[in-house]
């Protein structure tokens, strides 16, 4: 049985809708342009290359899926989003000792697009110090009022993400890192601190504690992210 040929005797093939106007355009080179919506109700195989365009549901898609969960759908692992915050100022403040105090600039909020994704947190302090032998870290989901990433309960311990002891003389610290993963169950914004404690009352974040003369290496000042990302 031979092939049944649709061809336009112009350079176009043009499809139209009730209303007389272009649906479906055809073109003499084979490029196929939709006036709206379309809809694949069947499975793509090979989309081949898509060179432009907006995943959308709704509204736009910004590479995530959507907030009513029925739109475009990325495979379990891949990050759907990501949100960041940074503090490049040195920073010296007084806060009470040992217990938690957030650390100024480091706050991130993110709106998880489903109730099963799972938000990783990615802590970078450059230079961080205080004036005890032990200095903590931990992120904090502010809205669901959960320490991320801590350790089990012991006693009256304080659970933390990240222990440092910075050195003796004040100069020659170090940075604090951290990386935690959360199960939040929720498509609420969501706000993450990231927070610190010491015996001491006295803290600095991207600087050292003496501060040292200002062309030597140890006086060095650094910068301090949070990146939340969504994963699938």
């Amino acid at each position: 049985m031979a092939n049944l040929i649709i061809k336009s005797s112009a350079n176009d093939l043009v499809i139209q809708g009730s209303d007389e106007s272009p649906a479906i355009t055809v073109g003499a080179t084979g490029t196929t342009t939709f006036a709206e919506n379309a809809t694949l109700s069947g499975t793509a195989n090979a989309l081949g290359t898509v060179t432009a365009g907006t995943l959308s549901h709704g509204t736009t898609l910004q590479g995530y899926v959507d907030s009513s969960n029925t739109g475009v759908t990325f495979p379990t692992g891949h990050v759907l989003q990501t949100v960041v915050a940074t503090q490049p100022a040195s920073i010296v403040v007084t806060v009470t000792a040992n217990s938690w105090n957030n650390i100024s600039g480091l706050s991130a909020v993110i709106t998880p697009s489903s109730t099963s994704s799972r938000i990783l947190a990615t802590v970078s302090l450059g230079r961080i110090d205080g004036s005890s032998s032990s200095l903590s870290i931990q992120v904090y989901n502010a809205t669901g009022g959960t320490a991320v990433g801590v350790g089990n309960a012991e006693g009256s311990r304080m659970r933390v993400s990240a222990n440092s002891g910075p050195t003796s003389d004040g100069n020659h610290n170090r940075g604090l890192h951290a990386t935690v993963i959360d199960s939040p169950s929720s498509m609420a914004a969501l706000t993450y601190n990231v927070q610190w404690a010491d015996q001491s009352t006295i803290l600095y974040l991207n600087r050292s504690r003496l501060y040292g003369i200002g062309a030597q290496v140890y006086s060095a000042v650094s910068s301090s992210s949070l990146i939340l990302q969504e994963i699938a």
